[in-house]
């Protein structure tokens, strides 16, 4: 905050086998709310506040998405980004 830079805080990808457990979205929400708590829209960011849900076959393993749907999150992360640095400063 005091040298003025923006720090973008993102919600990972999530397999949609693992997130359909209620262990799982508990664990990713209790994330986000400790997260939350940084955030402080001028310096400090949480971009895709609802995880993007792949299935299977679009993630190489549970943490890392295959070429393509690799674009999908990338554009949306980018989507977030350009959102917030495009509102009004307070």
């Amino acid at each position: 905050r005091r040298e003025g830079f923006q720090l973008y805080i993102v919600v990972g990808a999530e397999w949609d086998e693992a997130y359909a457990d209620p262990v799982r979205t508990t664990m990713v929400e209790a994330m986000k709310q400790y997260v939350s708590q940084f955030v402080d829209h001028q310096n400090v960011h949480l971009i895709l506040e609802e995880p993007l849900v792949f299935t299977a076959d679009e993630m190489q393993n549970p943490n890392h998405l295959r070429s393509g749907p690799d674009r999908v999150y990338t554009d949306a992360v980018l989507s977030g980004i350009l959102a917030i640095r495009q509102r009004p400063v307070d």
